[in-house]
């Protein structure tokens, strides 16, 4: 059992996870390749490989967190279907080589550059026309309609946290 010993980490809620989960649908993610952005404690990527993931990639900036983050993966025997970047949000969509079927974005309530981030994975090609981009944010942030060719498909709060969900606009 993961302890949060670091108090700026928000770990996603069982609640919050349980909607997530109900969101992707039947087929779930078995076989899906995952980004997990801000991944903090990787609970969602994690998740996604209990469940059948093909591979999770996991982006934190935080040292203490990042290195936290590997070892839990290695503690869970996910070394081989798992890869874990120490950079910012912004750096690693430039660097990360897609496409994923799912993307977790889970930054801070306070980040604001989280349509500077989706723009550039959509720029480098990080998800495709079935990818489904989940961005969890507080509920008192207005959600936001559009990014690029990303449309908001679905909001919806839970508690204190809302759930947007994206998709590539249909042509």
């Amino acid at each position: 059992m993961f302890k949060n010993k670091n108090k700026s980490l928000r770990p996603t809620t069982s609640k919050v996870k349980s909607a997530i989960f109900s969101l992707i649908g039947p087929e779930g993610v078995k076989n899906q390749k995952i980004l997990d952005l801000y991944a903090g404690t990787g609970n969602l990527g994690i998740e996604c490989l209990n469940r059948g993931a093909k591979f999770s990639v996991f982006v934190e900036k935080n040292i203490k967190t990042f290195k936290m983050l590997k070892k839990r993966l290695e503690e869970k025997k996910y070394q081989n279907s798992s890869k874990v970047f120490c950079l910012d949000a912004i750096r690693a969509v430039k660097k990360i080589e897609g496409p994923f079927d799912i993307i977790f974005a889970d930054p801070p309530y306070d980040y604001q550059n989280i349509s500077e981030v989706l723009s550039l994975a959509e720029k480098n090609n990080l998800f495709h026309d079935q990818s489904l981009i989940f961005y969890e944010h507080s509920k008192n942030q207005e959600p936001i309609k559009n990014i690029g060719k990303l449309s908001n498909i679905k909001s919806k709060n839970y508690g204190d946290t809302s759930i947007t969900l994206f998709k590539l606009e249909e042509v």
